[in-house]
């Protein structure tokens, strides 16, 4: 994390924003495992000011930078981060499509079923899971089934809840 910090310095301070870019986008894992969000955080609102405000063209990173934004919201924020993370996410899903990456699209997509599920909106997150399943297909099974698990438990639906919760412990 040291180095990291270093190397985020030295990007800061010779203003090479492309390498700041590729290594907080690289980096989400350490921060997390570490349990330094907040501090990710920062970085991450650096990283999406340059994002936003330059040419910069890369969905890769894009795509990473604005789910772990989200995350972050949705994650630390807690309601008061909500709507940003709504709308990074979908930011995120969108560079994903355009690189047509499932599994990012997953995860963008994902983070908005987990933020509805949180504020109460059940059946828009599975409403949202289910239109995932039919935008990656069969790749999406396992996270749908838990979504769908989880807001049937939550809607007093628990036959359809046990159900769900079955078939995503089966999905391969």
């Amino acid at each position: 994390i040291h180095d990291l910090r270093s190397a985020l310095a030295f990007c800061e301070e010779t203003a090479n924003t492309r390498l700041m870019l590729e290594l907080v986008a690289g980096s989400g894992v350490l921060w997390t495992q570490l349990g330094l969000m907040n501090e990710q955080f920062r970085y991450i609102e650096k990283a999406i000011n340059i994002l936003d405000s330059s040419q910069t063209n890369d969905a890769a990173i894009e795509t990473q930078l604005r789910s772990a934004y989200g995350a972050i919201a949705y994650n630390v924020h807690s309601g008061a981060g909500d709507n940003e993370g709504l709308r990074q996410f979908e930011l995120a899903a969108r560079s994903a499509r355009d690189l047509d990456d499932s599994t990012m699209i997953l995860r963008a997509r994902s983070g908005v079923c987990a933020i509805l599920t949180t504020q109460g909106l059940y059946t828009e997150a599975n409403d949202v899971a289910a239109a995932l399943r039919l935008e990656v297909g069969p790749d999406a099974d396992s996270a749908v089934t838990r979504i769908f698990a989880q807001n049937s438990h939550y809607l007093g639906r628990h036959d359809d809840a046990f159900r769900f919760a079955r078939q995503s412990l089966e999905a391969n």
